[in-house]
């Protein structure tokens, strides 16, 4: 078993280096020049506007306006979205080499909300809720298992790695249900994020914010 101390390092390293390499791939998309052109580039546009003359003048302008915003656009959610792959990739890996396993270490079941009626079983545990039209059924520990609601909350959980889950009956599902292994901890994201993936999370954004203030500008 991973000592406790080994884990928390090896947590915030992978989300130092991933944070950092996020903050490195958005530079590389959306350069500090990019943003500086940009607004130059709306400013010419907005005089070019002003002064058009003429219908074809007024069209050119336009056009111009629309590609530069589509190439600005498309750059930085271009950088955020390769940016965010590290992140993704680390956070996946680590969820069933690390994160998941380190639920493993407590008997007990948290979920969310508290108010859940949880039974343990031969085959691994029950969970009823009153708003649930039947039970849900899990494996046997460790649990990270979600139930949503919403399509932001279901690519949350998603994002999170937590198992996605159905009600054995059919029925209106009404609020979100996490169930996940462990007990009371001292991050306040809990049950959403356990020790070792709130270190990382916070660990990523130390990363990116120690990439963006060190990068010279342009």
């Amino acid at each position: 078993m991973l000592g406790v101390w080994s884990g928390y390092g090896i947590s915030a390293g992978a989300g130092f280096a991933s944070g950092f390499l996020f903050s490195a791939i958005l530079a590389r998309f959306a350069p500090p020049a990019l943003h500086r052109d940009f607004w130059v580039r709306l400013l010419a546009i907005a005089r070019d506007i002003a002064v058009a003359e003429t219908g074809r003048d007024f069209i050119a302008a336009y056009r111009r306006l629309g590609v530069t915003f589509g190439i600005y656009l498309a750059r930085n959610l271009g950088g955020l979205i390769a940016g965010f792959l590290p992140l993704a990739i680390a956070g996946y890996m680590l969820n069933g080499l690390l994160f998941v396993p380190w639920d493993g270490r407590s008997s007990s079941l948290a979920t969310w909300p508290a108010a859940l009626t949880v039974k343990q079983i031969a085959s691994g545990y029950v969970v009823s809720a009153p708003h649930l039209a039947g039970p849900i059924r899990l494996g046997p520990a460790p649990v990270k298992a979600a139930l949503c609601d919403g399509t932001l909350t279901c690519i949350l959980v998603t994002v999170l790695n937590f198992e996605r889950i159905v009600p054995e009956a059919d029925g209106a599902i009404s609020g979100t249900i996490l169930v996940r292994s462990g007990g009371p901890v001292w991050n306040p994201l809990f049950p959403w994020l356990n020790d070792l993936e709130f270190v990382f999370l916070i660990a990523s954004i130390g990363g990116a914010a120690a990439g963006f203030r060190g990068r010279p500008r342009e």
